[in-house]
């Protein structure tokens, strides 16, 4: 799994994910966008073989949010 993070204008994050098969074959490929999300840890994969994002939104100074994103094993959410 790779992800990367890529700024947009100052608040708002795009997510891009890829899922690799063992010999390197691209598996599935997503695009998380237009969110004001930031996430500062790695990506978890849960025991359902989907995967946990986690990070945290704030639309203002004071106003923090934890916010956790699900994909299943294809990567929707």
């Amino acid at each position: 799994m790779i992800i990367e993070n890529y700024p947009i204008y100052k608040k708002e994050t795009k997510i891009f994910l890829v899922k690799l098969y063992s010999a390197g074959n691209l598996q599935w490929a997503k695009t998380i966008d237009k969110l004001k999300f930031y996430y500062e840890s790695p990506i978890q994969q849960t025991s359902d073989g989907g995967y946990l994002i986690i990070g945290y939104t704030q639309l203002e100074e004071d106003d923090v949010d934890i916010l956790i994103i699900k994909l299943d094993p294809s990567g929707n959410w």
